[in-house]
């Protein structure tokens, strides 16, 4: 009788072994609110308030989705990733700090979508920091009154598409190449630069190339600043307020 017992009670913890849980299990999609709260589990209807919150629930290669207009909060992202503010105003207010660093492994993948990062009067660093990733996709996404739109700074190889943004009043560059290390490719299409005092675009050296089309540079400024043999070439409908930039390569599409 007492064999019989044990073998029962041995049954039973391997049978809630084989459903439990972990505790850091971390889901492929979760949801921030301005009315959530970090100690949520992240889910639909237990969302978190901020992306710090979340990003630690959320699975490599998942998605957080922004529920409702609401400040976000700043983040690192160190994995692959997808924020989707699709059909909200989800936005970050970045005082004296960056809005998004991402600092991610060189085979992950990060896309940022449909995001305002706003920097409060130029106190913000830079909008979005880009230190090591190996894709980069920002979509549909303001960036304002930062010191830099998108600062370049990889030392690995980075392939970036940026696409139906804008870029306005940024106290710096709308984007700005701030290393010489490591090389890039950017497809730049059919986004806004206005207004940003140094410039529009930075690059450094003869490994970071950029293609743009369809894009619209207005402002005082009106600047490319290319460094070194950095390469910028345009292949088609792109609206200068201004000269076209020194180094500027006209490619036309077959």
């Amino acid at each position: 009788m007492r064999r019989l017992f044990k073998r029962f009670v041995a049954a039973a913890v391997l049978s809630l072994s084989l459903f439990a849980v972990p505790a850091s299990a971390q889901a492929s999609r979760t949801w921030v609110s301005g009315v959530g709260d970090d100690a949520n589990p992240c889910s639909r209807t237990a969302p978190c308030k901020t992306l710090a919150g979340a990003i630690s629930k959320t699975a490599a290669a998942g998605e957080i989705n922004i529920l409702d207009p609401a400040g976000i909060g700043s983040v690192t992202i160190t994995k692959s990733i997808t924020i989707q503010g699709e059909g909200t105003l989800g936005s970050i207010l970045a005082s004296g700090t960056n809005g998004i660093i991402i600092n991610a492994a060189t085979t992950d993948r990060v896309v940022i979508q449909n995001i305002e990062i706003e920097g409060f009067g130029g106190s913000c660093v830079s909008g979005i920091k880009i230190l090591s990733a190996n894709q980069v996709s920002v979509i549909n996404t303001t960036i304002r009154a930062c010191q830099n739109g998108i600062e370049v700074a990889n030392t690995n190889d980075v392939m970036m598409t940026i696409d139906q943004s804008e870029f306005i009043a940024n106290t710096g560059y709308g984007i700005n190449y701030t290393t010489s290390v490591g090389r890039s490719r950017a497809w730049v299409t059919r986004n806004l630069f206005a207004f940003n005092d140094l410039g529009h675009v930075r690059m450094n050296a003869p490994q970071q190339k950029m293609s743009i089309d369809d894009n619209k540079f207005a402002g005082p400024s009106g600047t490319f600043s290319l460094n070194n043999g950095a390469q910028l070439t345009s292949y088609g409908n792109n609206l200068f307020d201004d000269v076209p930039p020194t180094g500027y390569q006209l490619k036309q599409q077959n």
